[in-house]
């Protein structure tokens, strides 16, 4: 008998803490939107072209702050890797979330890659899309 009573116990307090739980779990905060509701339509600005590969710029604002993004589109039919790197009044620029001055990116065939999610590059309110240049070489 002692034994059901211990197993009951278990199952009881298992049953409470599953919903506490599942009450936690719908009480939880749900997905920021408003960052999303505040970022504009982005125009983008052609910077260069080489070997098949358009990069273009765009700035986006974000809660009143500007960030630069940058898109790549493979013009080919075939799929590329790329090193990426950006400069600013020639300096280099960290444009990946561990502080590399490159990124390493494949894009495939017909495609389009846009980096602005994984690390966002600041802008203060002086910097322009013409203060920037990028370099994109093919890698094998």
């Amino acid at each position: 008998m002692k034994l059901t009573t211990n197993v009951l116990t278990a199952i009881t307090l298992l049953s409470m803490n599953f919903s506490m739980y599942a009450a936690n779990a719908s009480n939880s905060e749900k997905i920021n939107t408003s960052i999303v509701e505040d970022v504009p339509t982005e125009k983008w600005t052609l910077v260069k072209e080489t070997n098949g590969v358009q990069a273009s710029l765009s700035i986006t604002n974000i809660k009143g702050e500007r960030f630069l993004s940058v898109k790549l589109e493979n013009t080919t039919s075939e799929n590329l890797n790329l090193i990426l790197s950006l400069i600013k009044n020639n300096e280099t620029v960290i444009i990946t979330h561990d502080e590399m001055t490159e990124a390493y990116i494949q894009i495939g065939a017909e495609a389009t890659h846009v980096l602005d999610g994984a690390f966002l590059i600041y802008l203060s309110d002086e910097d322009q899309i013409s203060d920037f240049n990028i370099t994109i070489n093919a890698t094998k």
